[in-house]
């Protein structure tokens, strides 16, 4: 019997004798009602890159946000890929992406306000302005937008703008220096004492400095708040030694303008 034929009988033996295996399609698998597992592999591996992204391993995290974008245009995929570009130095593919980001999910704040600070660094003040003033209506709080706004602003000399901004600032943040220092300044510039009364308090909560307890201590003054004046200068005396012999003399004359003061007024009245 020939090899060929042999082999042919062993062929049709095995396939008359075997057991039959039938192909099957799967069960589709039943995700889990508990809460605290995960079984949506996509928002599983987005929260991983934005761990590695927030860890620096950018190039691992641009990996996983790649792939969100190809499979799904997901506008936090495109998000962190534009940060990405950007710490990197791609300034105009950041914007190229910020923007993919902004037009893929309505009223999207990030992106926006990245956009804002992005066109700056090209130049593009006006479309800067545009994206701040859109951040804005979305968030008016975030101190990172409004030190945007201020940085616009003062590109186009919108000096109530910039007021208006530092005193938002200010409202968020009232530890915030540079804002209140700058309000303080302004205010005594413009001999407008009073407004400057509130942020010399706040610098001096935050405890700058003896020159601006002295500047405090004449904006009461100047307003003919002397007893409130002297109680600066006393905080100044008790806080910083070294100050003691100008706060005192400081203090003792407006003792007597103060008693100048209020012996005008006791004639005034009696009249």
């Amino acid at each position: 019997m020939s090899f060929v034929l042999i082999l042919g009988v062993i062929v049709f033996l095995l396939n008359k004798f075997s057991p039959k295996i039938k192909i099957t399609k799967h069960a589709p698998i039943e995700k889990s009602k508990n809460p605290l597992f995960k079984t949506d592999y996509q928002n599983e591996s987005i929260d991983k890159a934005k761990e590695l992204f927030k860890k620096e391993e950018c190039d691992k995290a641009a990996q996983i946000f790649d792939r969100e974008i190809v499979n799904k245009e997901n506008p936090v995929a495109y998000y962190y890929m534009a940060e990405i570009y950007n710490k990197r130095g791609y300034t105009k593919l950041a914007i190229k992406t910020y923007k993919k980001a902004d037009d893929k999910k309505a009223n999207f704040f990030e992106p926006k306000k990245r956009l804002a600070s992005a066109n700056i660094e090209i130049g593009e003040y006006d479309e800067a302005l545009n994206y701040a003033l859109s951040a804005q209506k979305i968030n008016s709080k975030d101190i990172e937008l409004l030190e945007t706004l201020l940085v616009i602003y003062r590109y186009f000399d919108r000096y109530d703008d910039i007021i208006n901004t530092h005193k938002k600032i200010v409202e968020v943040d009232k530890k915030n220096c540079n804002s209140n220092y700058y309000l303080a300044d302004y205010y005594m510039e413009e001999d407008n004492n009073r407004s400057a009364i509130p942020y010399l308090k706040n610098l001096l909560d935050i405890g700058y400095n003896t020159n601006i307890a002295y500047a405090l201590a004449s904006s009461y003054s100047s307003i003919e708040h002397y007893i409130k004046a002297i109680e600066i200068l006393d905080l100044i005396i008790k806080n910083y030694p070294w100050e003691v012999l100008s706060a005192t003399y400081y203090k003792e004359n407006l003792k007597l303008i103060r008693e100048r003061y209020n012996s005008i007024h006791k004639k005034q009245n009696s009249v």
